[in-house]
Order: structure tokens, then C-alpha cells, then sequence
């Protein structure tokens, strides 16, 4: 049983009943769901997920007047709540995960994901906002919400960047994954400095699971879980493996020995396994591009395609920056 599985069943075992008869004042205003930190919010937990912050548990949402009357009650009648529900063993608190269950003020739950009670007020807010912590502020399942306003808060985020602030990621994602997988790489390996080219693959590979993410309008989780997140996407999942054969790949600095590093300046060394690789990630990205009408370029390196990207921001300032 996943976590949201158990989430839900302790919930309509132990709480729903126990919660809605002490608060029958304010009940038909609570919205209840698992929404917040953690795999199992994501739908990624497993067997190893278990050995912490994990359980029976759930997130009940309160207007801040309900919030400031009841709150207090509530949380003590939900931190005294049964330990088991047939199997299920109330997931029990933690040092760094006590609060991500029980009672919470909606304005308060928002502004611990992203920093603001409302969905952000303009582009520059919006950049300011890791992906990941607009992840974790729109996953998990919400199973009741009468009162509509944690609902209206969650669609809203929901809907995806602004366009320019999309188009602005984007380009900046691109830019990344051209000048550390594309470039950097290579001249990191005639060097011989292997630790750096290593630092170069890992930057190339976070780069394109946040473009591909990107692509398909979705906010990247936490990088523990991108690559797990990467698999479920309808576009792009493709790249998994090949992202994955980047780190599996044996040592390549033998494909370096006696290279005339003038030449490589024009031109890539396809005998290394990783630079083939890379240019196989960039050529999809590239065209999943054209397919989009994002750049009509005609360059295998992707950097050459933000330009086009770039150009279409109304945001002068955005554009700019």
C-alpha cells in the first residue's frame, strides 16, 4: 500500500468521523488531503522510504478565522488520533518532519511551499521560486475542500508559469545543458581534469530533466526525485535512459590520450562514449524545439536556440536579465 493509500485509509478510518463530530462549527469549512515534503506526497515512496516520517497521517487546511478559533483544538484532537488502523501505524512525528501532517492555517501551508499565501504576484516572484518548492506545493491528492479555498490557491499554481517566465527557465535550462554538456565537458576531458568533467555531466544531466520538465509545463521535484519524476512525463521520458548511461559509463579519459586539442575546438570527439551520449539528449531537446515552433535554428548546439527562445519574452526586464 503506497503512502498516499495509507493516508487516506487512516483518514476515513480514525479521522474523518472523530474530526467532523468534536468540530461540527467549522467542519464543512476544513479541507483534508496529503499535499506537502515527502516521497510518498509525490507518489515515489517505497519500501526504503519507510524507515522515516512515514505512516498514517494527513493535512488538514483551515480558513485563517477558523484557523485562529479552532486550530489549536483541532491539532491536539488530531495528535490524539489512534496509533494503528487495522494495519496502518499513525505516522509518528519527527524532528525534521513533524509538521508536514496535521492542522495548518492555508495562507501559512502556501507561504511554507513557496514563500507567498497566493500564487506568486508577478514574473519577478516567480523566478525567485525554486521549481521544486512549486512541486511540492501541487502534488499529492486532496480529498475534500468544501470551502474551495485551498482549491483555488492549488489551481491556480497549477496552471504553470507565466509564459514569459517559461520561455525565461527554459532558455536559461538550454543554456546550461549546451555550455556544461556540450562544451564544458570536453575541454574539462583534454585537460585530464576528470573531476570537473564529472561536475560537467552531473550539471548537463540536472539541466535536462528541468527542461524536460519545462516541456511539458510540470514543475521539477526535489533532485532526489527528478530522475524518478523524469519516467513519468508524456514527453521526454525517453530520455531516461540515456541520461542514466552518462553515469554508467566507464572511464573515458582514453579517449582523450593524444587528441590534438585544437581540433577539438570545431569539432566533438565521438570516440568518447559520453560526448555521443550528450549530443543524443541535446538532439532531442533540439527537436522537441522545432516541434514546438520555440526556434527555427539550424545548429546542433543548443545554445544557439535561445536566442529565438528569448525573443519571444514581452517582459523587456525579464528578457533581459
Amino acid at each position: 500500500m503506497t503512502g498516499l493509500e495509507q493516508a487516506q485509509e487512516y483518514y476515513e478510518k480514525c479521522g474523518r468521523e472523530t474530526l467532523a463530530r468534536q468540530f461540527p462549527e467549522c467542519w464543512e469549512r476544513v479541507a483534508v488531503g496529503l499535499v506537502g515534503e515527502g516521497s510518498e506526497c509525490f507518489g515515489y515512496d517505497d519500501a526504503i522510504s519507510q524507515d522515516h516520517d512515514f505512516g498514517g497521517g494527513f493535512c488538514l487546511w483551515l480558513i485563517p478565522g477558523d484557523y485562529e478559533k479552532y486550530g489549536k483544538a483541532m491539532e491536539a484532537a488530531y495528535n490524539a488520533l489512534p496509533q494503528m488502523a487495522g494495519d496502518i501505524k499513525k505516522r509518528p512525528p519527527s524532528p525534521m518532519g513533524g509538521d508536514r501532517v496535521g492542522v495548518w492555517s492555508i495562507p501559512v501551508f502556501y507561504r511554507s511551499c513557496i514563500g507567498y499565501s497566493e500564487a506568486p504576484p508577478n514574473n519577478r516572484a516567480w523566478m525567485a521560486i525554486p521549481d521544486y518548492r512549486l512541486a511540492t506545493a501541487t502534488n499529492g491528492i486532496l480529498w475534500v475542500d468544501p470551502e474551495g479555498e485551498f482549491t483555488r490557491i492549488r489551481e491556480a499554481l497549477l496552471k504553470g508559469y507565466p509564459e514569459d517566465v517559461w520561455l525565461r527557465k527554459l532558455a536559461g535550462e538550454i543554456h546550461t545543458m549546451s555550455q556544461t554538456g556540450q562544451y564544458n565537458y570536453a575541454r574539462c576531458m583534454q585537460r585530464g581534469d576528470a573531476v570537473t568533467a564529472a561536475i560537467c555531466l552531473s550539471e548537463f544531466v540536472q539541466a535536462a530533466m528541468k527542461t524536460a520538465f519545462l516541456l511539458n509545463h510540470r514543475y521539477a521535484p526535489y533532485y532526489k526525485w527528478m530522475h524518478r519524476g523524469l519516467r513519468d512525463l508524456p514527453l521526454l521520458a525517453d530520455l531516461e535512459p540515456l541520461l542514466r548511461t552518462l553515469f554508467l559509463a566507464p572511464d573515458q579519459r582514453d579517449k582523450w590520450t593524444g587528441v590534438d586539442i585544437l581540433r577539438w575546438r570545431c569539432q566533438i570527439n565521438t570516440a568518447d562514449d559520453c560526448v555521443r551520449v550528450i549530443e543524443k539528449i541535446s538532439d532531442r531537446i533540439r527537436a522537441v524545439l522545432l516541434d514546438m515552433g520555440l526556434s527555427q535554428a539550424d545548429s546542433d548546439f543548443l545554445d544557439h536556440h535561445t536566442g529565438a527562445i528569448l525573443s519571444r519574452i514581452t517582459d523587456d526586464a525579464l528578457r533581459r536579465s
